[in-house]
């Protein structure tokens, strides 16, 4: 049986600031407005939905994992520099301003406006197209 999550939504107090976040964090193109939500798409026919928090609701925070080429990482990593973000390398919030690194690929995590927690990853030196996402178990 084969099973693809082809969207998800974010939810946003400012969904136009999102797109931006993401858009510059990951190099992303410019966001397509689709009714009362921003799309962002990403590879693998998969659509990222920003939609703005209604009826005085609060923004509940949540983790999303984003995986980038070796090169993409290194670009977006620059980017986090550059701007001065927040950011850290372990799951735990280890590595202060670092980018950690084990035998699996290299991960950042930083905050979105949001709150959410963003973790960009790359894999150690494989195919995206081959990786098992099964291995990679949030603990």
């Amino acid at each position: 049986m084969s099973v693809a999550l082809k969207h998800i939504f974010i939810f946003a107090k400012d969904t136009w600031e999102a797109a931006r976040f993401f858009g510059t964090l990951l190099g992303l193109p410019d966001p397509q407005v689709r009714g009362e939500v921003l799309s962002i798409e990403l590879d693998r026919a998969y659509t990222v939905y920003l939609a703005r928090v209604r009826w005085g609701l609060s923004v509940l925070p949540q983790h999303y994992a984003f995986e980038v080429s070796n090169d993409n990482f290194d670009s977006m990593y620059d980017r986090i520099q550059d701007q001065g973000l927040t950011h850290w390398g372990g799951r735990h919030r280890e590595n202060l301003q670092s980018f950690g690194s084990d035998a699996t690929g290299r991960q950042v995590f930083l905050f979105d406006s949001n709150g959410h927690i963003v973790e960009v990853f790359a894999a150690a030196e494989q195919d995206l197209d081959t990786v098992s996402y099964s291995a990679r178990a949030f603990h």
